[in-house]
């Protein structure tokens, strides 16, 4: 069976970069819209990253890795709990390269598609501060959908 013929049979699949900002949910609701009435599976996607050690005067506890994966498989579960129970949905926590990650992971998967929120910044600003969403934009191998905040 050709790859085209194996992506007729199965579910259409969305992978949804979520970092619990106003913007990922945007992303979600978008992609939730998507998915209804498609027979299509929702993968909630956050990616975690070791805290930086800044040098200072001042002693500041540390938050661990294992803390923040906590934290975020916490956000992911309600957020996939607000997806109608007719959408498959799996939430998976991953450390890295937020733009790394989220490429191979709709990779493996093989996600038809991305969505991600973006504060908007807009290209001169993104070329500045590295943003995830352009990153992901750029090295995707699928069409991805960019949701933008709310001005």
């Amino acid at each position: 069976m050709s790859t085209d013929e194996t992506k007729m049979t199965r579910a259409y699949r969305i992978l949804v970069a979520f970092d619990d900002s106003t913007h990922a949910r945007r992303a979600l609701e978008q992609a939730v819209a998507l998915a209804e009435g498609r027979g299509a599976r929702l993968t909630l996607l956050t990616v975690v990253h070791e805290p930086p050690i800044v040098p200072s005067a001042v002693v500041v506890p540390m938050v661990s890795l294992d803390e923040l994966a906590a934290e975020a498989k916490a956000a992911l579960e309600q957020a996939a709990a607000s997806v109608p129970d007719e959408i498959p949905v799996e939430t998976v926590v991953l450390t890295g390269d937020s733009a790394d990650e989220i490429i191979r992971r709709a990779e493996e998967d093989g996600a038809d598609l991305i969505a991600i929120g973006t504060r908007g910044h807009g290209d001169a600003a993104s070329l500045v501060i590295g943003s995830v969403s352009h990153e992901v934009i750029r090295r995707s191998p699928v069409p991805v959908l960019v949701v933008h905040d709310t001005v």
